[in-house]
């Protein structure tokens, strides 16, 4: 009978937690990217890297032949010669892609984004908004639209806690 009122108390317990014990693997992350964010930000990393390394054929891999680039600050657009020549001439420092959001419509995937970093003597402080339109079926940026944001402060990459 001693055992049994031992025993009863554990059992007890390992009948409330466990559910607990069923799941199997790690728990999935607050945080985690859907498939197509993934897809894109390592993409955007990839042109990127290629820009910052000025690697030509590495960037090219990424664009399409009829690429172009709008801008605000400029009246005309880009095509891909005009574009890539003025990146790797001016691209200094590293630029981070953060805050991506995809659409995908059909064979487009419509990808937003922010910039971080550049060519400014202040870099870690110029942010611009991006929107690049990606043809899916071949992986190759079609567009890009830029636009400096008013707000010259970096958008953190991760909270702080302080916002």
């Amino acid at each position: 009978m001693r055992k049994c009122f031992t025993l009863l108390p554990l059992l007890l317990s390992l009948a409330c937690t466990g559910g607990s014990f069923a799941q199997t693997g790690p728990a999935p992350r607050a945080d985690s990217a859907t498939r197509p964010v993934a897809r894109y930000l390592e993409q955007e990393r990839a042109l990127e890297e290629a820009l910052t390394m000025h690697d030509r054929p590495a960037a090219t891999n990424w664009l399409a032949g009829e690429f172009d680039v709008r801008s605000a600050a400029k009246p005309d657009s880009m095509d891909l010669d005009s574009w890539l020549r003025q990146e790797l001439a001016s691209t200094k420092g590293k630029r981070l892609v953060t805050g991506l959001a995809v659409r995908e419509i059909d064979d487009l995937a419509i990808a937003s984004f922010f910039l971080v970093g550049g060519n400014a003597p202040d870099a870690a402080g110029v942010t611009q908004f991006v929107v690049d339109i990606w043809r899916q079926s071949d992986s190759k940026l079609l567009a890009r639209f830029i636009n400096r944001t008013s707000n010259t402060k970096a958008t953190p990459i991760r909270p702080t806690g302080r916002e």
